[in-house]
């Protein structure tokens, strides 16, 4: 019952998704953005398509950093579990499907407990960035009350998140309340934070490459920009990039479907570019994540 519960709760996320994005098209105009994305450059598509295969894979690196504090692994043996459950997290509830890097480490004989604290830690960090950069983006585009109750909102929530992670009573508290017999399968992860804490530099570094990840989301918004004949400036990219980021992880729909497109197409027009243009490049964006999502389940799901 429990998980035909989970099943109906996932296709309505995935409806809610689907009817957002659709009223969206209907209210631009089927016609006009299919005009766009037929008049994007085949070249500009094709260097778009190379810039995801070398950007999903980067985070696999942020991992394994981070994991290398207490665990001798190989980037090899991060990077296929990594983009399995990249994969899976497209088709998954909000970002809960990423957390399947969990149970795909385990198989390569690394505990729970390690994998589980590594990637809080990773989610926590591109978390802080892309709030920071969201929150310039709203004070760019929209206005400091909404700026402030956003900031307000995450830090409390943030706040919360540090108590019950970081403390050895929200520790205990998880154990004792939330994971009960199943504790034990956690083992390792104070140890791993204790690990990560201690070697600054590494999260620095993590910091950097987050960074990086985040300009190199805003170079492939860029080339398809161009593909359109737009020449946008790269700064409003990146903090509209991170402030429809941000967004998405309301839990209203499947990995932000439909909210994500939505604010970016607001904002875009915001600074001059045709709705239809934003929406397409949103759609091309779309479109080849869930074909690279789907060829990677496909591929590494049977091994």
């Amino acid at each position: 019952m429990k998980n035909l519960t989970k099943h109906i709760k996932t296709i309505l996320l995935y409806l809610v998704g689907l009817s957002i994005l659709t009223y969206l098209i209907s209210t631009i105009g089927l016609t006009k953005i299919t005009d766009a994305i037929t008049s994007m450059s085949i070249g500009y598509l094709a260097l778009v398509v190379l810039l995801y295969l070398v950007f999903i894979p980067a985070g696999a690196i942020n991992v394994w950093l981070l994991l290398r504090t207490v665990h001798g692994v190989r980037l090899s043996q991060v990077t296929g579990p990594y983009l399995l459950s990249w994969a899976v997290g497209l088709f998954g509830l909000g970002k809960i499907g990423e957390a399947s890097l969990i149970y795909f480490m385990k198989r390569c004989g690394i505990q729970i407990g390690h994998t589980s604290a590594i990637l809080l830690a990773d989610k926590l960090i591109s978390f802080v960035v892309m709030l920071i950069l969201a929150v310039i983006g709203i004070l760019r585009f929209l206005s400091l009350s909404v700026a402030l109750r956003s900031l307000s909102i995450v830090v409390v929530v943030g706040v919360i998140m540090a108590v019950v992670f970081y403390t050895a009573r929200g520790r205990y508290f998880i154990r004792r309340y939330l994971l009960g017999k199943y504790a034990e399968l956690f083992t390792g992860f104070a140890v791993t934070n204790r690990a990560l804490l201690q070697n600054y530099r590494i999260l620095l570094l993590n910091v950097v490459l987050t960074l990086a990840r985040f300009g190199l989301a805003t170079l492939i918004i860029y080339v398809t920009f161009l593909g359109f004949g737009y020449r946008i400036n790269g700064i409003d990219i990146l903090l509209i990039y991170a402030t429809a980021q941000l967004l998405s992880f309301i839990p209203v729909s499947i990995n932000g479907l439909g909210i994500r497109e939505s604010v970016s197409v607001y904002l875009y027009t915001l600074i001059g570019v045709a709705p239809q243009i934003a929406l397409g490049r949103s759609l091309i964006g779309l479109s080849i994540l869930y074909i690279l999502g789907t060829i990677t389940i496909i591929l590494l799901g049977s091994r």
